[in-house]
């Protein structure tokens, strides 16, 4: 079974906007022509979600992700973000170090009340995700 890839924010755009110059493009003619431009197969769903995407989704910041996703806290993922690039240049960053700082984010940032962030957010990302995946992502979303 080949690897699988995923395309960018800015691939996805350039195909949808192909599908919509050539709506009477079939489904075997734009999968191959994505494959010849990307190296990357996709399926007959992702080829119709993307023909049936608003244009309004390709209006993110960050063309070069692969995903759009919602984020349950924006301030806390902002400030952590902040800080990572901030200290990245400076230090090895460590697991230990992010989770230390995201804890503290969600004590500062409060309870139930404000952004809804609570420290059990950090905890659940450690666990479900392990403490890697956090430094991962952070790398990632640069």
């Amino acid at each position: 079974m080949s690897p699988r890839t995923c395309l960018t924010l800015e691939q996805k755009l350039q195909v949808h906007l192909k599908l919509k110059q050539n709506p009477g493009m079939n489904n075997p003619m734009p999968a191959e022509w994505i494959y010849a431009t990307f190296k990357a197969r996709v399926s007959r769903a992702t080829l119709a979600r993307l023909r049936n995407l608003p244009s309004s989704y390709f209006s993110h910041v960050d063309l070069s992700a692969t995903k759009r996703r919602r984020v349950k806290f924006p301030q806390f993922e902002r400030e952590l973000r902040e800080f990572f690039f901030q200290n990245e240049a400076k230090t090895a960053m460590a697991d230990d170090v992010l989770l230390l700082k995201a804890h503290k984010l969600a004590e500062r940032l409060g309870g139930r009340g404000g952004t809804g962030t609570r420290s059990s957010t950090c905890h659940c990302s450690e666990t479900l995700h392990g403490a890697g995946c956090i430094s991962a992502a952070m790398r990632r979303a640069d």
